[in-house]
């Protein structure tokens, strides 16, 4: 596999080389939502009940599959966030400077009341 179709990834720490998706594409999930094949689901849909209670055009099936991998996108960015070393160490200094009284914790109220 040469440079320009590879892309190096990272899975479990080890480096990884993996096709690169086809131009214009972000990742090969985005390639497969648009060139899925929804023709097929949309005129079975037409030839028996429809899994949906209503016939679903074409569009709406890719558009679901798209809103699917932006939550899966979400999802996995929130992970990193969560997971994050320095961000989980930030939050622990700014509870104990909130406690501390440094930011408005308990000594910040002395004689408030």
């Amino acid at each position: 596999m040469s440079f320009e179709t590879a892309k190096v990834t990272k899975y479990m720490g080890e480096e990884m080389m993996s096709l690169k998706p086809p131009p214009g594409y972000e990742s090969w999930l985005d390639y497969a939502i648009e060139t899925m094949d929804t023709r097929t689901i949309f005129l079975d849909q037409l030839n028996g009940p429809s899994p949906w209670g209503r016939i679903v055009q074409r569009e709406e099936m890719r558009e679901a599959a798209r809103q699917e991998l932006a939550e899966l996108r979400a999802a996995k960015d929130q992970l990193l966030l969560d997971l994050s070393p320095p961000i989980l160490t930030n939050r622990k200094e700014e509870r104990r400077r909130y406690d501390d009284g440094i930011c408005g914790g308990k000594q910040a109220d002395n004689g408030s009341s």
